[in-house]
């Protein structure tokens, strides 16, 4: 998208017709197909379940409000007496750029995510802070898990697994979805039990420490994780994969500004996960993953 907004909003044509944005920060019901994709999108700020609200921005548009609706709702009469004054005035769209409302996107860090195969039985682990208000927890897999559990640090056990079929990128899998509000802080686990099955985990913890660890920066031989704020201390793995081959960069107690070389010269698209455990000012574990795709062209230009 990138590639083709570099394109477009140099084009001599974008003044001649007004242009107002709407942005939504809704996620739609828990398990809709919004919500899935609010889930995967959150890690790149807020969204509306399919277009976060930096991408609906243009820096010669107007934008004319930011509310709690999703990718459908803000499409809707829900908007219209918003936008209704903009349909009978003949004032002219200034073209002075937004740029206040165009702030820097970088990756939140606001999720977990574990993955594999099992036989019979497995148990993924993964660890809260003492400052998160809210997880969940979404265990998919390509087929119907009837016994699956998550248990607190405490003991808890919640076996109520909230059950939908995926309609998009994952079409016919199987979610398992629970949502704890005021987590316990310390390690909590999924169960599961079935004869054989893959699956993915991916722990979305709302949390204020969400804005404290950022990947950002990447160069044409470098990427940079950042952590700041309540983030004492923190280990990092990163895995960068393109066209099947993985390069594996690790750093122990990372500066607040990490900076790790890699090359990112070659055209083509480049996966980066960046696995984050550490702790806290008041010494209590984390841990996150940071997932960033980029694209380079022929020229060596990236787009991220």
């Amino acid at each position: 998208m990138k590639n083709y907004r570099a394109q477009t909003d140099s084009h001599a044509n974008r003044l001649k017709n007004p242009i107002y944005t709407f942005g939504g920060t809704s996620w739609g019901s828990f398990g809709s197909a919004l919500y899935f994709g609010g889930v995967y999108l959150n890690s790149y700020g807020s969204n509306d379940g399919a277009v976060t609200v930096t991408s609906s921005r243009l820096p010669y548009g107007r934008e004319v409000r930011v509310g709690s609706w999703d990718h459908s709702t803000v499409k809707s009469s829900a908007t219209f007496n918003l936008f209704k004054p903009y349909l009978t005035t003949t004032q002219a769209l200034s073209a002075s750029k937004i740029s206040a409302l165009e702030a820097v996107q970088h990756e939140e860090s606001s999720n977990i995510y574990r993955g594999g195969e099992f036989t019979s039985s497995a148990v993924q682990e993964f660890t809260v802070e003492e400052s998160a208000t809210k997880i969940e927890v979404d265990w998919l897999s390509e087929q119907k898990m009837n016994d699956i559990e998550l248990v607190s640090p405490t003991g808890k056990v919640y076996k109520k697994a909230v059950g939908t079929i995926d309609e998009g990128v994952f079409k016919g899998a199987h979610h398992h979805m629970f949502q704890v509000s005021f987590p316990e802080a310390g390690k909590w686990k999924v169960q599961a039990k079935h004869k054989k099955a893959a699956y993915f985990l991916n722990v979305s913890v709302k949390s204020s420490l969400n804005d404290d660890i950022e990947l950002q920066n990447v160069t044409p031989s470098s990427v940079d994780v950042v952590h700041s704020g309540d983030v004492a201390k923190a280990d990092a793995t990163l895995n960068i994969k393109k066209n099947g081959k993985v390069v594996k960069k690790q750093q122990k107690d990372m500066k607040k500004n990490q900076q790790f070389n890699a090359s990112f010269a070659e055209e083509g698209v480049y996966n980066i996960t960046a696995d984050i455990k550490g702790q806290t000012k008041d010494g209590k574990p984390f841990e996150r993953t940071i997932v960033k795709s980029i694209y380079v062209d022929a020229k060596g230009k990236i787009f991220q």
